[in-house]
C-alpha cells in the first residue's frame, strides 16, 4: 500500500504568532524572577551562616583565653613588703612599732639580717634607739627547731639604764624577729661570737628568749608563735652556745659553728661564724 504524504504544516496567522510571543516572554520573565529570588535567598543564608560561625568561633576563643588566664602570682622575693620594728619611747616603758618598706627576701636568715639592719639604723623622730650606737650584726643563724642565734658586735654591752633598759634592748631584738619571721620562735644572743653571762650586768643571756609582747605597746601586740623545744642542758635544741677551749663558740654536743649564717661581719672560723 502506498505511503500517504505528510500533511504540510499549517502557516501561523499574525494573531496566533503575537499571542505565542507574549506567552514565551511571560515564561522567561517568571523564570528570571524565580532565579533572582533563589540567588538572593542563598546569599542571605550563606552570610548569616558565616556570621554565626564567626561569632561562635570568637566566643570559643574568648572562652579559651579566659580559662587559660593565669592567676595573680603571690608576692615573692624581690617584691615590696613591710616590716615592723620595735623602739623604746621617751614617754613610757613600752616598745613602739615603726613600719618600714623593704624588699621581700626568702631566706629566714636573710630576712632576720634585714630586720635587724633596719632596727639598728635607729627610729624616726619621736622614738629612742633600741641599741647603743655602733652595734652591728655579725651573723645570724636559724635552727630547725626555730631557734635563732644573733651574733652582735661588742657595742651592744654599752646599754645603760639598768635592768629595764637591758630588757627593752633584748626584746626589741627578740620581738622584732618574732613579729616578722614565722620561722623564728625564740632568739639567743651572742656577743662578738661568744656566749655572755649578762647583757650589761643585769639580764642573763644564758638561754634563748621567747617573744614577750608584754613589752610592746598594747595596740601593736601580736600573737606569740608557738615555741618549739626550749633551752636545756647537754646540747638539747635551743641550748645557748658554750665557749670552747680555743675561745670559739659552739652549741653543746654540736661542735663549733662553721659557715652558713647571714650578717654584716666576719664569717667562717672567726669567733663563732656559721650555723650552730
Amino acid at each position: 500500500m502506498a505511503a500517504q504524504p505528510a500533511a504540510a504544516s499549517e502557516p501561523l496567522s499574525a494573531g496566533r504568532a503575537s499571542a505565542l510571543a507574549r506567552t514565551v516572554a511571560r515564561s522567561v520573565r517568571a523564570t528570571t524572577a524565580g532565579l533572582a529570588v533563589l540567588i538572593a535567598l542563598y546569599g542571605t543564608s550563606t552570610l548569616v551562616g558565616c556570621r554565626g560561625r564567626s561569632k561562635s568561633g570568637a566566643g570559643e576563643a574568648s572562652g579559651g583565653e579566659q580559662s587559660e588566664a593565669p592567676a595573680p602570682a603571690p608576692a615573692g622575693p624581690g617584691t615590696p613588703s613591710q616590716v615592723k620594728l620595735l623602739f623604746p619611747s621617751p614617754d613610757d616603758d613600752f616598745l613602739h612599732v615603726e613600719t618600714r618598706q623593704v624588699t621581700t627576701i626568702a631566706s629566714p636568715e636573710a630576712r632576720a639580717a634585714q630586720c635587724l639592719g633596719e632596727l639598728f639604723k635607729g627610729p624616726s623622730p619621736g622614738l629612742l634607739a633600741a641599741v647603743p650606737d655602733g652595734v652591728k650584726l655579725r651573723q645570724v643563724y636559724v635552727l630547725e627547731d626555730r631557734t635563732a642565734w644573733v651574733d652582735l658586735s661588742g657595742e651592744i654591752v654599752k646599754v645603760g639604764g639598768g635592768s629595764r633598759a637591758e630588757l627593752q634592748t633584748i626584746f626589741a631584738v627578740v620581738d622584732t624577729l618574732a613579729l616578722n619571721i614565722p620561722e623564728i620562735a625564740r632568739t639567743g644572743i651572742l656577743v662578738d661570737g661568744e656566749p655572755r653571762e649578762t647583757l650589761a650586768g643585769h639580764i642573763s643571756l644564758g638561754h634563748p628568749f621567747a617573744p614577750d609582747y608584754g613589752f610592746v605597746e598594747e595596740s601593736a601586740r601580736g600573737k606569740a608563735p608557738a615555741p618549739g623545744p626550749g633551752p636545756g642542758p647537754g646540747g638539747e635544741p635551743g641550748t645557748a652556745p658554750e665557749a670552747g677551749g680555743d675561745g670559739s663558740a659552739g652549741a653543746a654536743g654540736e661542735g663549733a659553728p662553721s659557715g652558713g649564717g647571714a650578717g654584716d661581719g666576719p664569717s667562717g672560723g672567726e669567733k663563732g661564724g656559721g650555723r650552730l
